[in-house]
């Protein structure tokens, strides 16, 4: 074995590692969160999130109130609902199961960016990071938004000319934003900064296409969700009602 596979190896053995201390981290907290009675019985945002993915559970289809939240968590929460009856377990175990997976993709960012060693600080840190692990375990959109985020951030240093890689990019912008709609204005920045780098490394023709293929599989979800709170609300808009609210009010 020459030292570039063996390099390889030690690296899946690392993240394999990582993987499995983050899951234990996260289901050894849900172990002891049981016992708090919002475990099973969901308040504030959680139950609202709650409420609306039972509906869709139920059948009863999108209300008015589904587009005043980000739309991406509680269509996710239908889905797992109307698989496994409305266990609020079984939602708690695939969001531990997705924050392992971000501890994952945040050690591969961090050797991307910069190096293994900051690749595996960076991984260990989001495992044992309390606030994250505690938000994981509610039935909130922040597992989803930490996951899409540094999935998007990886994909933006990880360049490629392959097609797939601006497809995945585009709609990875646009599930963050459909899960957090105040992160509309750092895709945006995002996507014109890439955009600098993409005219300077490729033809322009091809930088063109492949701008444009982000472009496109960014807005058509949005414009899809647009379009269906139009019918329901009377009203088109790219993000929910209370993604104006929420970014002042981080903002101050």
């Amino acid at each position: 074995m020459n030292a570039t596979e063996n390099s390889r190896v030690t690296a899946s053995r690392f993240g394999l590692c990582l993987f499995l201390l983050a899951l234990a981290v996260r289901l050894v907290f849900l172990w002891q969160y049981r016992a708090n009675p919002t475990f099973d019985l969901p308040i504030v945002d959680s139950l609202t999130y709650h409420q609306l993915a039972a509906d869709l559970a139920d059948g009863d289809g999108f209300g008015r109130r589904f587009f005043w939240q980000s739309f991406f968590y509680p269509l996710f929460l239908g889905a797992i609902y109307a698989v496994t009856g409305q266990s609020l377990l079984a939602v708690r175990l695939l969001q531990a199961l997705l924050g392992a997976g971000t501890c994952l993709l945040t050690w591969r960012l961090g050797r991307r960016a910069w190096s293994e060693r900051a690749g595996r600080i960076a991984g260990l840190a989001l495992a044992f990071y309390g606030p994250l692990i505690a938000q994981e375990a509610e039935l909130l959109p922040t597992t989803w938004e930490a996951f899409w985020l540094v999935l998007l951030l990886l994909l933006l240093v990880s360049p490629s000319r392959r097609a797939r890689h601006d497809w995945i990019v585009g709609l990875v912008s646009a599930a963050l934003v459909l899960t957090r709609a105040f992160f509309l204005p750092f895709v945006l920045l995002a996507g014109a900064g890439q955009a600098r780098e993409i005219f300077k490394n490729n033809p322009r023709a091809l930088a063109w296409r492949m701008l444009a293929v982000r472009a496109g599989l960014f807005l058509l979800p949005l414009l899809a969700v647009a379009s269906l709170g139009l019918q329901v609300t009377g009203r088109f808009r790219l993000i929910p009602g209370s993604g104006g609210y929420n970014f002042y009010l981080g903002n101050n």
